[in-house]
C-alpha cells in the first residue's frame, strides 16, 4: 500500500479524533473498525507490514475508542463546571437550572468513568506486569519527560509504579494523540507513536513503544531526557524580544493575553521555525489575512504587525502602519470600500494551540465588524502576562457601537523554537546521535539529512569519542551544523572568533545589536561564556549517546512529594566507585553530567548536588594551564605524568580543604621548591610542575587560608605541617633580592647581589652567597652563612649557628637574644683554633 494512502488514513483518524473532541457537546462516534483500519494502514506505511492478530487489533481499537469517549465525557463535565461556577457567582446555586446542570455534570463524570474502565479492560487484554511492553513503558516514562512536560511523565510513571499498566498506557496514548500532534510531530508520527504506546503486539514490543518515538525524533535514543519545562535556552542578549499582531476584543472586556510561559509556538518571522510566544486569549481574536490562500495562518506575515511586508518591500513598524498600507482610499479606516476587506479574517484561537483549526477563522461580516480604524494612540502599558499593549485603536460594529483593537507586542523567546520543515532521516542517520536544535538551528538529524559534510564529522566523532572529545572536532561539528564554517574567524580581529559569534546568533535566533566590541569589552566575555556552555552541552550529549551511554542510563525520573525529580542514586553510586577505581573516568563522566545539565541546573536539587561535587575537582591537562581556585569552595586537583606546567591561582584566604592528587607517583620521587611567594611541586620530573600562587603570603601566620592544601601521593599525603618541617628551598636571582621566610623551616639562598634574607619563625638555613648581604634568622635555631662579601648577620632569638670560611669578607654579627638557655655558635670551617 502506498505511503500516500497510509498518510491519508492516518490524517483522517487524527483529524476525526480531534474534531469530535474539540467541542465538549459533540459525542464521539469513532468505531472500532475505523481505528483498526487506520492502525493497519499506519503500520503498513511505516513498518512495511500490518501483520496484526485480529484479537489484538480489535482490543487496541476498542481501547482507543473508549479512551476517546472518556475524554469527550470529561470535556463535557469541565464545560458544565464552568457554567456552574458562573451561576454560583451570580448567587443562583439554589435554582432549578443549577441543579439540572449538576445532574448533567455528574452524568458526564459517570460516563467518563465507565469508558475509562472499558479502556482499562481492553488494555488489560494487551498488558500484564511481566509483559515486555510494560517494561518498554518504563522507558516511555523517561521519554515523555523530554517529549512533553514533566507533569506528563509524572502521571505515566506514577501509574506504572502503582502496577497500573493499562492506565499508564491509557495516559500515554492520550498524550500522544492530543499533545504530540499539536506540538508539531506530524500526524503520521503521532499515529505510529500512539499505536506503539498502547500496543505490545507487533513483533518486538519495545520497537513499538520506544523505537517508534526515536524514529520520529520525539526522543533521543539514549538515557536521560530533559523535560521541556525544566529547560533554559542559550541567550546573547538580555533585552526582551517582542513581535506584534493586532488583536480584536470580541467579548467587550478588553484584550486579554497569555504569558510566554503558557503561550504557543508560532512562526512570527516566517523562517521555518515557530518561536515560543505570548498569545491572545481564547475569547479575543487576531486580525489576519490568508495571503497564500491555504486556509491557514502560517506566519507573522499573515498577521498585521512588525512582520507584515509592505508594498514598498519593507516590514511595517507596527500593525496599524501595516493597515494604513492597504487603506486604498486613505480615509483612515478599513471598510468595504477597500479591496482587501473581503480577505480579512479574525482568528479566534479557541484551543490556544497557535494553529488554525476548524471554525476558528471568522469573516468580518460574521462578527458584524463594519470598520477598522488605522489611527492609533500609543501606550507603555504591559499587562500581567508580560505582553505590551503599545498601540491602541477602535473598531466599529454594524450597529454603530465601538470595540477595541490593540497592537499587542507579545513576549517572545527566539531560542525556544520548533522546526516547521519536513525531513526523512535515513537508517544510518537514525543510528547517529540526536541533538535538539534551538533558535534557527535544526535538530542534528534534520541537519545531517541535507548536509553530508556534517554527517561525516559526526560519524568521525562516533568512531572514537574518547579521543575526539579532546580534539577540535566538536567545534567543527557546531560550525558546520549552524552553517558558519566559512565565516572569517578574524572578522573581529583577535577579540573573538567570528564563527562563534555567528553560531550564537543562529542558535539563539537573535542578532547582536552591535558588533563594536571595542566600546563594550564585557560583551566578549559573556559571548565566550555562552558559547562554552553550548559547546559543553553538545559534547556531553554526544558522549552520553556514545561512550558513556551505560553510565547515564542509570539516571531515571521518580515522584517525590508530588514533584518530578531525578533519581540519581544508582548514578551517584557508580561515580563513587569510579572515584576510587579510576579517578580520570570518574572525572570524565562527572564533567559530562555537568555539561549535560548546563541548561537545567536549577530544575532539580540532585543536579546541583552532583555538579557541586564534580566541580570540586580540577584536572590538569597536557597543556600549561591556569586553574582558578574557587573562594570558600573546597576543591580537588588531579595531576598525572605529562600534565604540563600548571598554575593554581590561589586568591582565597578563607579556610577550606583543597587537595592536590598526584596519580601514579610516590612522595619520595617528588620535590617542593619556592619562588617568591609561590610553592612549586615537581611530582613527575622537571618537565611537569604545579605552582600554587601566594602560598607563602602572610608567612608568619599559622592560620592562613592560602596554605590550606594537602598533597596526596600514592603512598602518603603531605600537609602544611609536613612542609613546615621539611625545609622548602628558595633560590634568588642574580640581582638584589629581598626574601622573607615563613613560620616553617626555610632554606633561603641569596645567590649573587646584595640580598636581604629574613628567616622568620622556624629553624632556618640562610645562605647569602656573593654580595654584601643582610641575613636575619629571627626566631628558631637558625644556620646563617653570609658567604662572600661584607655581610650583616643577626640570629636574634634561638640558638643560632653562624658559618664562616676563608673569603667570607668583613662580616658583622648582631645578636640581641636575651635568652639564657645557651649560646650561639660561630663555626669557622677550614680553620684551626690557636688560643696560645
Amino acid at each position: 500500500m502506498s505511503d500516500k494512502i497510509g498518510e491519508s488514513a492516518a490524517a483522517a483518524l487524527i483529524k476525526k479524533y480531534i474534531d469530535e473532541n474539540s467541542d465538549p457537546d459533540v459525542s464521539v462516534s469513532i468505531t472500532s473498525s475505523d481505528l483498526a483500519e487506520s492502525i493497519n494502514l499506519a503500520f503498513e506505511m511505516k513498518f512495511g507490514s500490518s501483520d496484526l492478530s485480529e484479537v489484538n487489533r480489535k482490543a487496541t481499537a476498542n481501547a482507543l475508542a473508549s479512551m476517546a469517549a472518556s475524554t469527550s465525557a470529561i470535556n463535557r463535565a469541565n464545560s458544565l463546571d464552568i457554567r456552574l461556577s458562573a451561576l454560583a457567582a451570580a448567587s443562583m446555586s439554589g435554582t432549578t437550572a443549577y441543579s439540572d446542570l449538576v445532574a448533567q455534570r455528574d452524568l458526564a463524570l459517570a460516563d467518563s468513568s465507565f469508558h475509562q474502565q472499558a479502556a482499562g479492560k481492553y488494555f488489560g487484554e494487551l498488558f500484564d506486569v511481566n509483559n515486555p511492553s510494560v517494561k518498554a513503558l518504563g522507558k516511555l516514562s523517561n521519554a515523555l519527560g523530554w517529549a512533553g512536560y514533566a507533569s506528563d511523565a509524572l502521571e505515566v510513571l506514577d501509574l506504572l509504579k502503582n502496577d497500573s499498566p493499562a492506565a499508564a498506557a491509557l495516559k500515554a496514548g492520550d498524550i500522544a494523540l492530543w499533545e504530540l500532534v499539536v506540538r508539531g510531530y506530524g500526524v503520521s508520527g503521532a499515529v505510529a507513536l500512539a499505536v506503539g504506546q498502547v500496543m505490545g503486539t507487533y513483533g518486538n514490543s519495545e520497537y513499538n513503544t520506544y523505537e517508534s518515538m526515536v524514529k520520529y525524533q520525539i526522543i533521543d535514543k539514549y538515557g536521560f531526557r530533559i523535560p521541556k519545562d525544566w529547560r533554559r535556552f542559550p541567550s546573547i542578549d538580555e533585552a526582551q524580544k517582542r513581535f506584534d499582531p493586532i488583536a480584536i476584543d470580541l467579548d467587550g472586556d478588553g484584550i486579554e493575553t497569555i504569558s510566554l510561559e503558557n503561550g504557543v509556538y508560532f512562526n512570527h518571522d516566517n523562517n521555518m521555525f515557530s518561536e515560543k510566544t505570548g498569545w491572545v486569549s481564547a475569547d479575543d481574536g487576531l486580525l489576519v489575512r490568508d495571503i497564500n490562500g491555504d486556509g491557514f495562518i502560517d506566519n507573522g506575515g499573515e498577521l498585521f504587525g512588525n512582520n507584515t511586508l509592505l508594498k514598498n518591500g519593507l516590514l511595517a513598524n507596527n500593525g496599524f502602519e501595516a493597515l494604513k498600507d492597504i487603506d486604498d482610499n486613505k480615509n483612515g479606516m478599513l471598510d468595504s470600500e477597500d479591496s482587501v476587506w473581503q480577505q480579512l479574517r479574525v482568528w479566534q484561537d479557541k484551543n490556544g494551540n497557535g494553529k488554525v483549526d476548524n471554525g476558528e477563522l471568522k469573516t468580518l461580516v460574521e462578527l458584524k465588524i463594519k470598520e477598522i480604524s488605522t489611527g492609533y494612540t500609543t501606550s507603555s502599558a504591559v499587562d500581567d502576562n508580560g505582553n505590551a499593549h503599545t498601540q491602541n485603536s477602535t473598531i466599529t460594529f454594524a450597529d454603530g457601537t465601538q470595540g477595541v483593537s490593540t497592537d499587542v507586542w507579545f513576549d517572545v523567546n527566539l531560542a525556544d523554537t520548533q522546526y516547521n520543515g519536513n525531513y526523512i532521516p535515513t537508517e544510518d542517520i537514525n543510528k547517529l546521535p540526536y541533538l535538539e536544535g534551538s533558535g534557527n538551528l535544526y535538530n542534528l538529524h534534520a541537519a545531517m539529512s541535507v548536509n553530508e559534510q556534517l554527517k561525516d564529522l559526526v560519524e568521525r566523532f562516533v568512531a572514537d569519542p574518547i579521543a575526539e572529545k579532546k580534539s577540535n572536532l566538536i567545534e567543527d561539528i557546531l560550525f558546520c551544523w549552524a552553517g558558519v564554517s566559512e565565516i572569517t574567524p578574524s572578522i573581529y580581529g583577535d577579540k573573538i572568533d567570528g564563527r562563534r559569534v555567528a553560531f550564537l546568533e543562529v542558535v539563539t535566533g537573535d542578532v547582536l545589536i552591535s558588533h563594536n566590541f571595542d566600546s563594550n569589552p564585557g560583551v566578549i566575555i559573556s559571548l565566550e561564556e555562552e558559547y562554552q556552555k553550548f559547546y559543553d552541552f553538545t559534547l556531553a550529549n554526544m558522549m552520553i549517546q556514545t561512550a558513556y551511554q551505560e553510565a547515564f542510563n542509570l539516571i531515571t525520573f521518580e515522584k517525590n512529594q508530588g514533584n518530578l525529580v531525578l533519581n540519581t542514586a544508582a548514578f551517584t553510586e557508580y561515580l563513587k566507585k569510579q572515584e576510587v577505581d579510576d579517578i580520570f573516568n570518574f572525572l570524565d563522566i562527572g564533567r559530562t553530567f555537568v555539561g549535560f545539565t548546563t541548561y537545567m541546573e536549577n530544575a532539580d536539587p540532585n543536579i546541583q548536588k552532583i555538579n557541586s561535587y564534580i566541580n570540586s575537582y580540577v584536572t590538569g591537562t597536557s597543556g600549561d594551564e591556569t586553574l582558578y581556585e574557587q573562594e570558600n569552595l573546597a576543591q580537588e586537583y588531579i595531576f598525572s605524568s605529562g600534565h604540563g606546567n600548571d598554575v593554581i591561582s590561589n586568591v582565597s584566604a578563607g579556610k577550606k580543604e583543597d587537595v592536590l592528587h598526584f596519580v601514579n607517583v610516590k612522595a619520595d620521587l617528588s620535590y617542593f621548591t619556592r619562588q617568591k611567594n609561590s610553592l612549586i611541586i615537581h611530582a613527575f620530573g622537571t618537565l611537569d610542575s604545579v605552582t600554587i600562587e601566594n602560598y607563602f603570603m602572610n608567612g608568619e601566620s599559622k592560620n592562613s587560608g592560602t596554605r590550606d592544601f594537602s598533597f596526596e601521593f600514592d603512598d602518603i599525603t603531605l600537609t602544611e605541617s609536613d612542609l613546615a618541617t621539611a625545609g622548602i628551598p628558595f633560590y634568588a636571582t642574580e640581582g638584589n633580592d629581598r626574601i622573607d621566610g615563613w613560620y616553617g623551616r626555610d632554606v633561603l639562598n641569596g645567590g649573587a647581589g646584595d640580598d636581604y634574607l629574613y628567616g622568620g619563625s622556624g629553624d632556618d638555613f640562610l645562605s647569602g652567597g656573593a654580595g654584601d648581604d643582610s641575613l636575619i634568622g629571627w626566631a628558631g635555631a637558625d644556620v646563617i652563612d653570609g658567604g662572600a662579601g661584607n655581610d650583616y648577620l643577626s640570629g636574634s632569638t634561638g640558638l643560632d649557628t653562624f658559618m664562616f670560611e676563608v673569603g667570607h669578607g668583613q662580616d658583622l654579627i648582631r645578636d640581641n637574644s636575651s635568652s639564657e638557655a645557651g649560646n650561639d655558635t660561630l663555626r669557622f670551617t677550614g680553620a684551626k683554633a690557636d688560643v696560645g
